[in-house]
């Protein structure tokens, strides 16, 4: 005790040291940032035209998409310089949200009418125009176009599919970028890379999904919360959604995942969500229903209906990914709290059953490192650091209030405080790395590269965002939730990895020395022909078309559904792990990301994302005064 209380105090004299002039040049980087952001918005709409321009929608916050290539030093130039810009309404809605979130603490960090009307206005287009005449507001991940033929609108990644569709004439272009850019030798990988897009193509049109709907929604109730500084922005996002908690609370009910409901399509799982997640499914047997949030708002029978118009699920089942279900939690926690559409109409027993089981997941896997794969539990969304500070914020706002208003949600409260106190915040320090006076975390991407020599290197790609979203998560966790101060029960370990963090960060966040890349989206196969669903333990599988699977299954494997419903007596699945399944052997173990030479993975970075999560960082750093 007394070894940890001396180095906190050896942090703030050195803090003290800085003087006022380091307080300035916090306020100084805090300033800066939020100008960066302002400025990268899109202001008008930039339309697509061969080989001139990329599309880009007037009011999203810029991501692009990047491959985690990773190893020798020209896999490093390619997972920074090859990439394509995407327009989509995730990063738009969570770069808004964590703005928002900053004004808690820092007034000056209000944007404009103009920054948040532009972007609402963005991500009003993103509703799933197939269901607008329902008075159904789910969202969809990326821009949708009418397909005449199939009558249906499809949702895609627009500059990625047109890259697709261009064919030939794309790979002459890449070809000359690449000589301008002094980039020639990487060629052939480029190529390789846009050929297995363009294998993969179907998996990129995808549905309505529940991280966007939930994710609006929590947006929703942060501009009912502060309509007081802007009351048009409200009045703007509530135009385009005033059925949004009613359509998105009646779908949660249709499409949870159910595996002891044989009587309905609910039952089918993605097998690595199964393989994940199994130990804590078998809890449930025989006790009582469980029900879990799903990512995709469609069921099996939809999305075989559904695939060759291109509006499916990737590998037509649905799964459930933490990050997901997180995402909802929050959006369920914010709507109820802040009165939005009448909770007691919605918020009924079936939906406090998803509300608690899910939540009893996710601390069941965060208590068991993620089950060991978190490149499954985390389908879609790697960065360990962001699924924290978004686990975070839940119990931040369920801290926000002495009495909640129904007694399901003091029980997540009280299962979400013993978790994050305790095994969640031990996890965030492991992953601290001490230099001299500081702090900072690295997450994987840059980690295992090596330079021109052949020797390892780690450059901390997203060592910027994964800092900032760390302290986030440790002073969500542990400061009081109205004022935004730390606990005076905050661990000393806690208080000194802020004070250190802190210091680098206020060095660091606007680093031209460092990139400031994060993986906010990413594709769920990590490892190609090993954890594709098809090679997990299973107990159903056809083709799309109802057919049996046959023959070399690597010429149709989009074509296959893979899946487990029910249970699986974890015997008959022991035996069943140790056989190989069309040929193939999954992999039991996860080794990390990085962990294949030669493999690449689709992942999306915004380095708008990073600088909101770092002016987010920074004011908790001003108001606790560290």
């Amino acid at each position: 005790m007394f070894a940890s209380a001396l180095g906190i105090l050896c942090a703030l004299f050195f803090l003290q040291l800085k003087g006022a002039d380091g307080i300035s040049a916090r306020d100084d980087v805090i300033d800066k940032l939020l100008d960066k952001i302002a400025k990268s918005q899109i202001k008008e709409t930039v339309p697509f035209v061969f080989p001139v321009t990329l599309y880009k929608q007037k009011g999203v916050y810029p991501s692009y998409v990047h491959f985690d290539y990773s190893g020798t030093a020209g896999d490093t130039v390619l997972r920074r310089e090859f990439k394509i810009f995407d327009n989509n309404a995730f990063v738009t809605l969570w770069v808004s949200s964590i703005l928002l979130e900053t004004v808690r603490f820092n007034k000056a960090a209000q944007p404009s009418d103009e920054q948040l009307l532009s972007a609402i206005q963005a991500v009003s287009t993103y509703h799933d125009k197939n269901f607008l005449n329902q008075n159904d507001t789910r969202l969809v991940f990326w821009p949708q176009t009418y397909n005449e033929t199939a009558r249906i609108w499809s949702s895609s990644p627009v500059n990625l599919d047109k890259a697709v569709e261009l064919g030939d004439d794309f790979l002459i272009l890449a070809g000359n970028v690449l000589k301008d850019l002094d980039l020639k030798k990487y060629y052939q990988d480029i190529m390789n890379q846009i050929e297995t897009i363009d294998s993969y193509a179907n998996a990129f049109h995808i549905p309505a999904d529940f991280d966007d709907t939930f994710v609006n929604i929590g947006f929703g109730s942060l501009l009912k919360s502060y309509r007081s500084i802007s009351q048009q922005s409200y009045l703007s996002w509530l135009s385009n959604n005033s059925n949004s908690v009613q359509s998105a609370v009646k779908a949660l009910k249709e499409y949870s995942y159910k595996p002891f409901n044989s009587s309905s399509g609910n039952s089918y799982i993605d097998p690595r969500t199964y393989f994940y997640a199994r130990k804590f499914i078998q809890q449930f047997y025989g006790m009582e229903q469980l029900s879990l949030v799903t990512t995709w708002v469609e069921s099996l029978n939809e999305s075989r209906a559904n695939y060759y118009k291109k509006y499916a699920m990737p590998f037509g089942i649905n799964n459930v990914d933490l990050t997901v279900s997180v995402n909802v939690l929050y959006g369920l926690t914010a709507a109820i709290l802040s009165d939005m559409q009448d909770p007691n109409s919605w918020f009924d027993e079936e939906v406090q059953m998803i509300y608690l089981n899910t939540t009893s997941l996710v601390m069941y896997e965060i208590s068991n490192n993620f089950s060991s794969r978190p490149d499954l539990a985390l389908t879609y969304y790697p960065s360990v650091f962001n699924f924290y500070w978004f686990t975070s914020r839940i119990l931040n706002l369920l801290n926000s209030y002495d009495q909640l208003p129904y007694p399901v949600m003091q029980t997540v409260r009280e299962r979400m405080r013993f978790t994050m106190y305790g095994v969640g915040t031990e996890f965030i320090l492991k992953q601290a790395t001490r230099q001299d006076q500081y702090i900072y975390f690295d997450d994987f991407l840059g980690v295992n590269d090596t330079n021109e020599f052949g020797k390892p290197v780690n450059h901390g790609d997203d060592r910027i965002s994964s800092t900032s979203m760390a302290i986030n998560a440790l002073f969500y966790i542990w400061s009081n939730a109205s004022s935004g101060q730390l606990s005076p029960n905050v661990p000393d370990n806690v208080q000194d990895t802020l004070v250190r963090a802190c210091n680098w960060l206020t060095d660091e966040a606007l680093s031209d020395k460092l990139e400031h890349m994060n993986a906010v989206f990413s594709g769920s196969v990590k490892v190609i022909l090993e954890d594709i669903p098809l090679f997990f333990p299973l107990n159903y599988v056809q083709r799309v078309n109802g057919s049996a699977v046959t023959g070399n299954i690597t010429d149709f494997i989009m074509d296959i559904i893979s899946a487990v419903t029910g249970l699986i007596p974890e015997d008959k699945y022991q035996e069943l792990l140790n056989e190989p399944h069309f040929g193939f052997k999954m992999s039991y173990d996860f080794q990390g990301y990085n962990s294949k030479l030669g493999q690449f993975f689709p992942f999306w970075s915004s380095d708008t994302f990073t600088h909101a999560a770092s002016a987010l960082a920074l004011s908790q750093c001003k108001i606790n005064n560290i």
